[in-house]
């Protein structure tokens, strides 16, 4: 194969994968061979199969918020199902690429794909912390009804102290554990005595130290019960209770006894105030990314390991102070549980409640009594009471977070970026000076970004996303992307500031060209397709970008389908922008059957090939053939043509045309097998005509209203005649059928065959045969003699009728019909007519002789039984 240099090279794209473009080059002149290179059509980077569930994740939230009522709390719902599934995603991942460091670490090919991997992986995690920032401080809660004298629940003090803490200790803060090793850890958690780990403990209480900090108050009580004091006094309650003595101190000595009592009541005091702890965000870090069930907020392992539920009154440490306290700075109702609270945030009583606990600290004098035994005890305290004077903070981030559980937790929200500049300009500082760093500690990029978006600057969280992945090409990043947009769009926090530029359309775009190219290029250009469609869908309107209804085409042409239950899934799809007269759409609707409709053609499946023309055709009729105001400015401007030519407006649809020539194609490749004048043979042409008018009654009724349908359907009976042996009578029937002029359904005045008029003059010798057959019977030949005609007087009209027209028209177009063929035919159809009237004239004759022979019975008594016309006949009779 050549391809003239004058006319330029072909250009195809792949059928297989929609993001390629083939280029086909000519190698050589002499064996005409040529080389294809292929073009992207985007810049894909790929799409591993955890970022391929976190994008269908993504698109099925959108679509459950599409389908749920809107508002503050349903976006709220939103952004928390986005955050999900970036978390699934990145555990999935960070689990693969732990599996794969173990496995591989002799491997040096796999050294730079795990090494790529954990630069995206980094980078997603970037863009998750993003998300959760842009949920805490831009999606605010708001009250249903805001009045004069009252401040929204946005400005109240603490609002979004407990989400703060949350998203700080999630994105910006390590484990508390990590600077230990794992074997320093397993081994300090196993010991007996680890509060005199390594001579000093010094470990230890750095560790509890970790834990206040954080606010993990529940770990750091679940590591006081491993110091030896505790461990004592347990010891002590176990023996008790195995000798069934009610009395612990029962049998020690005054001064053994009295420690242990003491040690005992300040160990007890400690736990109440570790687990009634009522801290904004929780005692513990383990719910949050605020993803899990409501129960698991509630009810969680208590000290013995056995789980019990906050709400319930009676686990209750500090009178006045329940378990679920620290539920009081939520401004969530679902977070806020179902205990003895306020319906609605309280900043009053939550300080009140917080203020009793820490005053609690102060005023225990069992608490004091334990600091003498446990002295590193009180700087747990000190810590426990805002006092931060002796703690060595290893970041702003957990600097900030101390400061929000247990000097500031009533912070305003307008506050909140200030004390955060404080806090990291600090920290910074000191660093700088750790370091004799003369440059001062400035902000890093990140930091900047973080105090922007608490000043409530949206626009910064779009431009890092873009930053962040958003814009090279990755899927999951793009998707993130735009659709975050979209959140703050309809929060109302990023509006459009230009007409001619939409920062939604151009990322809408931008995240369906990294969809389609990213998977395409992983070979899972259905998985493509149907993502893109499914993520463009929901943002056609009526009156809106024409450039995302022309990329949702696009990419619908530019795809094959591989079976029928995905291309029935893509028609789904679009369905409904069909329905709402949306030609563009119906545009790749249309190319998606024609797909599957070359499919069965090649594969000689006729059905198949039918049904999707007919599915086609319904698609077409969505627009085409509905009386409405779209429908009406497309076809025509008067409303009596709608109501008239829906049909002829349908018919200038492509799946229409098509289905059309197959039909006539078939038609006429069956008559000219039952003429001997074929080529394909009778079975197979049989064969495909019984299978797509199967097919058509069926499926639907369309094929009602195509004649080239009916036609096909009248020389389908014929052939059944013919082959089973039926008689001539179904097969003359059939073609005056075919041949008979007859007014369309319009009523405007247009008379039309069903067969086209290249056909007749095929149709009138299949007749031919006929009139032969029932003149032979007439003549005797094969030792059967007999009188019929297979054509009444009504058929030989329209048969004569049609040989006139050929005739003349072959006359006017200068190419007559052979002689002796024009000759045979008209003594064929003059004796037929000859038969016809015979045979019509005696079925009169014996209807009339029965008529007679029935009146010559009625008597005049009994004339006002019968008919008007029977005794008009009985009178005549009397007369004659």
């Amino acid at each position: 194969m050549s391809i003239p240099a004058k006319k330029g090279n072909a250009v195809v794209w792949n059928p297989h994968n929609p993001a390629s473009l083939l280029v086909p080059t000519v190698r050589g002149e002499s064996d005409g061979a040529f080389a294809t290179n292929t073009f992207l059509s985007h810049d894909g980077v790929g799409c591993n199969d955890h970022e391929r569930t976190a994008v269908m994740d993504l698109l099925d939230a959108q679509d459950a918020y599409l389908q749920s009522p809107t508002g503050p709390q349903a976006l709220l719902s939103l952004s928390k199902s986005y955050r999900r599934a970036l978390s699934n995603c990145l555990q999935g991942w960070e689990d693969e690429l732990l599996s794969s460091e173990q496995q591989d670490d002799a491997a040096d090919a796999q050294d730079g794909s795990i090494s790529s991997n954990l630069e995206n992986l980094e980078l997603l995690k970037v863009a998750y912390a993003v998300t959760h920032l842009s949920e805490t401080f831009l999606l605010l809660p708001a009250n249903d009804q805001v009045m004069d004298f009252y401040e929204s629940t946005t400005n109240l003090p603490g609002a979004v102290t407990a989400e703060t803490v949350r998203y700080l200790r999630l994105h910006h803060m390590t484990e508390a554990s990590d600077f230990l090793d794992e074997e320093t850890l397993d081994n300090l958690f196993q010991s007996i005595q680890p509060d005199q780990w390594e001579g000093t403990g010094a470990v230890y209480w750095q560790l509890l130290e970790k834990y206040v900090v954080r606010g993990n108050l529940e770990d750091a009580w679940g590591l006081l019960t491993r110091h030896s004091l505790c461990r004592r006094c347990t010891e002590a309650i176990a023996a008790a209770a195995s000798n069934s003595s009610s009395n612990v101190l029962a049998g020690l000595d005054e001064y053994t006894a009295a420690s242990l009592q003491e040690d005992r009541e300040g160990l007890e005091a400690l736990r109440a105030i570790l687990l009634s702890a009522p801290l904004p965000g929780g005692r513990t870090d383990q719910f949050d990314a605020v993803l899990a069930d409501d129960d698991d907020y509630r009810k969680h392992g208590g000290d013995d390991g056995q789980e019990f539920d906050e709400d319930d009154p009676n686990n209750c440490y500090i009178e006045g102070i329940p378990l679920s306290a620290y539920r009081l700075w939520e401004t969530s109702s679902k977070r806020r549980g179902k205990g003895d609270m306020p319906s609605a945030y309280n900043d009053q009583y939550s300080k009140q409640v917080y203020r009793s606990w820490q005053q609690s600290i102060r005023s225990l004098p069992a608490l004091d009594k334990l600091c003498r035994r446990m002295p590193s005890l009180r700087k747990i305290l000190d810590i426990l009471n805002g006092d931060f004077s002796k703690v060595q903070f290893d970041s702003w981030a957990e600097q900030f977070c101390a400061e929000l559980l247990y000097k500031a937790p009533d912070l305003r929200l307008v506050d909140m970026n200030i004390r955060a500049m404080r806090v990291i300009e600090q920290h910074n500082k000191n660093d700088s000076q750790m370091m004799s760093d003369e440059s001062g500690g400035g902000m890093s990029e990140f930091e900047e970004v973080v105090l922007s978006v608490m000043k409530g600057n949206a626009g910064r969280v779009i431009e890092v996303m873009h930053q962040l992945g958003g814009g090279s090409g990755a899927a999951l990043p793009a998707v993130m992307t735009s659709l975050l947009c979209n959140l703050l769009h309809d929060a109302e926090i990023l509006p459009e500031v230009s007409t001619s530029y939409s920062l939604k359309t151009e990322l809408l775009l931008n995240a369906a060209f990294a969809i389609h190219s990213s998977l395409a290029t992983e070979g899972h250009s259905d998985v493509a397709t149907r993502l893109t469609a499914r993520f463009l869908v929901p943002h056609i309107k009526v009156r809106g970008d024409i450039r995302i209804a022309a990329t949702l085409v696009e990419t619908l042409e530019h795809h094959y389908p591989k079976s029928d239950a995905e291309a029935n899934a893509l028609l789904a799809l679009c369905r409904s922008l069909v329905e709402r007269k949306n030609v563009r759409v119906l545009d790749g609707c249309v190319s998606i059957c024609l797909a599957r409709y070359r499919y069965y053609l090649k594969d000689q499946r006729p059905g198949g090939a039918f049904h999707w023309l007919l599915v086609g055709m319904e698609f077409e009729s969505l627009i085409l053939s509905t009386r409405n105001d779209s429908s009406k400015m497309m076809i025509d401007s008067s409303e009596n043509a709608i109501d008239t030519n829906w049909q002829r407006a349908q018919e200038t649809g492509v799946c229409h045309r098509l289905l059309v020539n197959y039909c006539l194609e078939t038609t006429r490749g069956l008559l000219k097998e039952m003429l001997g004048e074929g080529e394909e043979g009778f079975a197979i042409l049989h064969g495909r005509a019984k299978e797509m008018i199967a097919t058509a009654v069926e499926e639907t009724d369309f094929s009602t209203f195509i004649r080239s349908a009916r036609a096909l359907e009248n020389m389908l009976l014929i052939a059944n005649a013919i082959a089973e042996d039926k008689g001539d009578r179904i097969v003359a029937d059939n073609i005056v059928a075919l041949l008979e002029e007859r007014a369309d359904e319009e009523e405007n005045g247009v008379v039309s065959s069903l067969a086209r008029f290249s056909m007749h003059w095929d149709i009138l010798k299949l007749a031919k045969g006929v009139l032969r057959r029932d003149a032979d019977l007439q003549s005797g030949v094969g030792n059967q003699k007999g009188f019929k005609s297979s054509f009444d007087v009504n058929g030989m009209k329209v048969l004569l009728e049609r040989f006139t027209v050929i005739s003349a028209a072959k006359d006017m177009e200068k190419a007559p019909l052979v002689p002796e063929e024009t000759k045979g035919m008209r003594l064929a159809l003059g004796e037929g007519l000859m038969r016809a009237l015979v045979v019509e004239n005696a079925t009169k004759r014996i209807h009339m002789e029965a008529s007679k022979t029935s009146i010559s019975g009625i008597y005049s008594s009994d004339l006002g039984k019968h008919s008007r016309e029977k005794q008009e006949l009985v009178v005549a009779r009397m007369l004659d």
